[in-house]
């Protein structure tokens, strides 16, 4: 009721595949903050002057530091012991995932017609090879190169006509040609595998991979817990000699920070930033194993001072400079290259550097210059010649001259005019029915059919932002 009269008159479908279909060339004469940047002349006094205008964004920008102490549990270099026990006390939990069902190995050529199937048990009876006939005549491309050939296939795992005659095929026997879905197969099962469980023996070398693994796993866990428990009675030193474990002492690090022997583990950073200064040595858990850490002090956040900072302070005060040149220079290129109608002479005297595109859509993508359905989008409502004026892209200024313009056929228009139609109505269905519903709820607001608890509202979309 509410989308069944909207329509899209033919002019809006022809001018949306207009938009969407037509190419340019052009050259485009390119200005970076990065050039720039370079011409710009620093002093102290500037510096100076620009810290303290913007001393709030300095402000605490070095972050909390922490200095710890800890030791590394490596599972991988605890010795582990693997009983006769063991291994069968694994086998007997996993003994469901060792049992193999009902299998067979068999080839197929796969024919569309049963003119073509009984052509091939022909030649199959006078002595033609499967493995050569199925390479030659299979439709099958996932066998057929193979000879036809289909390895442990399960019951029930190939179309029932497929699967009950290779389950019932005597080995080494060839079929009459059978129907499918997919056309008409002939089958030989070349080995039956019947229902089993792989014994322990078939299976020992991945269990002793995975007793391995859980052995030591527990063993360095019960090791940390016995070393944190020694550490917060006789000190983290003693706990690690006798251990035969070494201590790692950091310098002041950041939570950002690389560690030796754990890296950048956020994990163990959350714990060591979380933990309170000189509190008991804890155990923490991490890819390799456990660590034993301990905070030994903590630098809260602090505002640099002007020399600390001088390098990002330099570093700003550039961009900002080059932010606003770049609009002036950019500016100053279209209004030269558009008075001259020569956009390569005043890139030349702007010190610009000049590129020429590909045919591009509006779809496309131009190096220095990013999406074509961003602000370059305008060279697509350009005539050839025409000059742009500033454009900006991300750190870069641009103006572009077109110097090719392709519109797309009127045939390839008359094949894709349904498609776009098609578009084009269900973006304006869904405005349509967006703009009923809100005005519906307006509405329902007004004369009371429906409240909104505006509190619980805002909690529900909140918690919804967040996640």
């Amino acid at each position: 009721m509410i989308e069944g009269g909207v329509t899209v008159p033919d002019a809006e479908v022809q001018r949306e595949y207009q938009k969407q279909n037509v190419k340019v060339k052009f050259d485009y004469a390119v200005l970076t903050m990065e050039d720039l940047m370079k011409q710009i002349p620093v002093n102290d006094t500037e510096l100076r002057a620009f810290y303290d205008k913007n001393k709030a964004r300095f402000e605490n920008s070095i972050p909390e530091q922490r200095k710890a102490r800890y030791v590394i549990i490596d599972t991988a270099k605890i010795p582990v012991q693997i009983s006769d026990e063991d291994y069968q006390r694994a086998y007997k939990q996993r003994e469901e995932t060792y049992r193999l069902p009902e299998q067979v190995d068999v080839r197929h050529i796969l024919v569309k017609t049963k003119e073509e199937a009984d052509k091939v048990k022909k030649e199959l009876d006078a002595g033609g090879k499967f493995e050569a006939l199925a390479k030659k005549y299979s439709q099958d491309p996932g066998s057929k190169d193979n000879g036809g050939l289909y390895s442990g296939v399960e019951r029930g795992k190939m179309v029932p006509e497929f699967d009950k005659a290779a389950f019932s095929l005597p080995v080494g026997k060839i079929s009459d040609p059978i129907q499918t879905s997919f056309g008409y197969h002939i089958l030989r099962v070349d080995a039956r595998h019947e229902a089993r469980v792989k014994p322990l023996n078939e299976v020992k070398g991945e269990l002793e991979q995975t007793i391995h693994a859980e052995k030591a796993a527990a063993q360095a866990e019960s090791l940390a817990t016995a070393i944190v428990t020694e550490a917060r009675t006789g000190g983290l030193d003693k706990a690690a000699a006798k251990n035969g474990l070494n201590v790692v002492t950091t310098d002041y690090f950041n939570q950002t920070a690389s560690l030796p022997g754990i890296g950048g583990n956020p994990q163990f950073m959350q714990a060591l930033f979380q933990a309170k200064p000189k509190s008991p040595a804890d155990k923490i858990a991490l890819p390799q194993g456990f660590a034993i850490a301990e905070v030994v002090d903590v630098k809260p956040p602090s505002t640099p001072t002007f020399e600390a900072a001088r390098t990002q302070v330099e570093q700003q005060f550039r961009n900002e400079r080059a932010a606003e040149m770049l609009g002036k220079k950019t500016e100053e290129l279209a209004d030269k290259a558009r008075s001259s109608k020569d956009l390569k002479r005043a890139a030349k005297e702007m010190g610009a550097t000049v590129k020429t595109s590909e045919l591009v859509s509006p779809s496309g993508q131009v190096p220095d210059l990013g999406a074509m359905s961003g602000p370059a989008a305008v060279a697509f409502d350009m005539s050839q010649g025409q000059i742009s004026g500033p454009i900006s892209s991300g750190r870069n200024g641009v103006v572009l001259a077109v110097t090719e313009k392709q519109e797309p056929s009127s045939a390839d228009y008359a094949k894709q005019q349904d498609q776009v139609r098609q578009t084009l109505l269900q973006t304006k269905r869904g405005e349509v029915m967006n703009l009923f519903v809100e005005k519906l709820r307006q509405r329902m607001e007004k004369d009371g059919t429906i409240k909104i608890n505006a509190q619980e509202a805002k909690r529900l979309m909140g918690s919804a932002a967040s996640s």
